[in-house]
């Protein structure tokens, strides 16, 4: 599903090497002004969208000051930032409409969460100067470290379920396998590793969070990119990129260079 460098536009077929860590807890306010907490932000969001204001460029400029790289509300926990590194916005956003309530309008909500469509028409450069040049290149990090990552598992475990459909493989052993390619380990040795190198548990758990699992993947693409040469990164990340535009075009309106 993962180096240090700086995350830039890039050619598709090259994968990104992610940005330094990003510090969302460092607000750089005008003179004179407060820095905001998180339900500050929240707050100014719900007062725009009711003052009229449409309610995805007010959630984009919430997204663009927002303080916390995680946060506990409302009973449950959001991980913005994977490790300090990789920012997953929809997560953000779909904090922030819930705070909103009934003011987001149900489907569009739904279409911009589930299916990553904006209600209103926004290029990726208009995108990326209105969550700022920081918040954008974490996002190209989760883009390439977690999104296409894991599409290339996906395209290599199709690729190797394909090899074995007359053979009767089990499919712990396809997955097994995809991963001994693109990783040169099997799945549990790299589960192991990945706990042990990010200071959790040795135990696996029976039942993976969905945090972990984007922290897994990030995790991958960080150790698959300091292990292949240029040639296969190039090709690898090619091949995930293929998968995911055939898969989820919608993700692409928001990485620079596509199609407007």
């Amino acid at each position: 599903m993962p180096g240090p460098g700086r995350c830039v536009a890039m050619p598709r077929e090259q994968a990104a090497s992610p940005r330094a860590s990003v510090d969302m807890e460092t607000p750089t306010p005008a003179a004179g002004i407060e820095p905001q907490t998180a339900r500050d932000v929240a707050d100014a969001f719900i007062d725009e969208v009711r003052a009229g204001e449409n309610w995805f460029l007010a959630l984009l400029q919430a997204v663009s000051v927002w303080p916390a790289p995680q946060e506990e509300w409302n009973g449950r926990r959001y991980e913005y930032l994977i490790a300090g590194e990789a920012f997953d916005w929809l997560v953000l956003a779909e904090r922030l409409i819930s705070a909103a309530g009934d003011l987001i309008p149900h489907q569009e909500a739904c279409r911009l969460l589930f299916l990553g469509k904006a209600p209103v028409h926004i290029n990726a450069e208009l995108f990326r100067t209105t969550i700022g040049p920081t918040r954008h290149a974490a996002h190209l990090n989760f883009l390439y470290g977690v999104t296409v990552e894991e599409a290339l598992q996906q395209a290599n475990i199709e690729e190797v379920a394909k090899a074995q459909q007359n053979l009767g493989a089990r499919e712990g052993y396809i997955e097994d396998e995809a991963m001994r390619r693109l990783y040169d380990a099997p799945l549990t040795d790299l589960r192991r590793e990945f706990r042990l190198s990010t200071g959790r548990s040795r135990r696996v758990p029976a039942r993976t969070s969905l945090d972990e699992h984007k922290a897994f993947a990030y995790w991958l693409f960080k150790r698959r990119m300091s292990k292949s040469d240029p040639a296969r990164l190039a090709s690898d990340t090619r091949k995930g990129l293929l998968l995911l535009e055939r898969l989820k075009p919608a993700d692409w309106q928001w990485a620079p260079g596509h199609a407007e």
